[in-house]
């Protein structure tokens, strides 16, 4: 009949292989054999208008309709989870270590200046803990910054005619700056040849204690040197060999 000629051509377009469903219906009530077909995904423009596709129109609610049952949702929590547990005190930490290289690198960075400028200005400049940003402080803690200054008369404070070339802003609340061993611990003070006038140290800690500070040595040339852990305790030493230490939290 034309019906089967219509399957068969329609069977004859795709391969042997493909997953064809076929569902004759004889319609006692008319001479004509109804057939529905389920084709492959590949012949669906083709096909779009066939009305009667029982498995088809299965497939497809099921597809559109399907969501994450419980267990999925509770695995994918529970894998969320974990690595935010393993990631939040590892991002932490780098966080923690770029504010102390942070801090570091600056207060390097500004004792350097002050040495280079005191040897082109042929006189001395100093490096002090800052009050404000017109004044030195008088104290051994730097957290509050530090200013650059010329020091023409060399009376460490900051005079009439004397230039403040760098102000240095404060350090976090969590981070400590301070000087020890130096002759005044409130300020360092480079002469007109780079050298200084004592030797000392800067420890830079923060609320993980002596184990993760950072320090910096200045000599009597005025050289600056990065403190070292000789003996492999995991904490760095100042200039006499000694193992810093940070206030109590």
């Amino acid at each position: 009949s034309q019906s089967l000629n219509i399957l068969q051509a329609v069977q004859s377009m795709g391969s042997t292989s493909e997953p064809w469903t076929v569902l004759p219906e004889l319609n006692t009530s008319t001479p004509v054999l109804r057939v529905d077909l389920c084709v492959p995904a590949h012949f669906c423009p083709i096909f779009a208008r066939i009305p009667q596709c029982p498995l088809m129109k299965a497939a497809s609610a099921l597809m559109t309709e399907r969501g994450f049952t419980l267990i999925e949702l509770m695995v994918t929590v529970g894998v969320v989870a974990i690595l935010a547990a393993v990631a939040i005190p590892s991002f932490s930490s780098m966080i923690q270590n770029g504010r102390q290289s942070s801090v570091y690198n600056g207060l390097i960075s500004e004792l350097n200046y002050a040495r280079s400028e005191a040897v082109k200005r042929s006189t001395s400049v100093v490096v002090c803990a800052r009050a404000d940003d017109t004044s030195c402080a008088t104290t051994a803690q730097w957290d509050d910054g530090w200013l650059v200054f010329v020091d023409t008369n060399r009376d460490g404070t900051i005079g009439a005619g004397e230039d403040i070339l760098r102000v240095g802003e404060s350090v976090s609340d969590k981070q400590t700056v301070i000087a020890e061993a130096f002759s005044n611990t409130a300020a360092v003070t480079y002469l007109g040849r780079g050298n200084t006038d004592s030797i000392g140290h800067f420890v830079i800690c923060d609320d993980r204690g002596a184990e993760y500070a950072k320090a910096v040595n200045i000599v009597l040339t005025g050289a600056i040197r990065k403190a070292v852990d000789s003996n492999g305790n995991n904490v760095v030493e100042d200039m006499s060999g000694a193992d810093v230490s940070c206030p109590s939290s």
